[in-house]
């Protein structure tokens, strides 16, 4: 499947996977829902001076792959890093000098990369906004477009 079909913001009507569970599905468009919020965040933040950038760790050795089916765990177990030298690399990122003025870029592990290109589209991302807004019952009218 594309990742397309693993972005939340192409499936509204069952954006809390409540119709429908399947956790290696959850877990790919809860990872692309955050590149899409983090964008839109990245966008929104321009107008008062806030930068926001996406990060992804990669393969972790973490008890949450203990949640992972037992072939996802074998294949990912050699490319694992620790969660410390991954959580150094997102420190560096939120505090480093040399981000100071980076924002809506998408880093992997501790380089820059090219986001997937479903997570590039901008109305998906304010649409994707909007509703995490409605569901969390936020008032929009005083942060900027929506």
């Amino acid at each position: 499947r594309p990742l397309s079909s693993f972005i939340p913001a192409n499936n509204f009507a069952n954006l809390m996977a409540e119709t429908r569970f399947n956790a290696f599905r959850q877990f790919r468009a809860t990872n692309a829902a955050n590149l899409q919020l983090a964008f839109e965040l990245a966008r929104r933040g321009k107008l008062i001076g806030l930068t926001a950038n996406a990060y992804t760790p990669g393969a972790l050795q973490s008890d949450l792959m203990g949640q992972m089916p037992a072939p996802v765990r074998l294949l990912t177990l050699p490319f694992g890093r620790s969660a410390d030298r991954a959580a150094a690399a997102l420190a560096d990122l939120a505090v480093g000098s040399e981000h100071a003025n980076t924002t809506g870029e998408f880093y992997k592990r501790d380089q820059p990369a090219r986001a997937p290109r479903a997570s590039l589209d901008a109305e998906s991302q304010r649409r994707l906004w909007v509703e995490c807004a409605r569901l969390l019952a936020l008032d929009l009218t005083d942060a900027g477009a929506g």
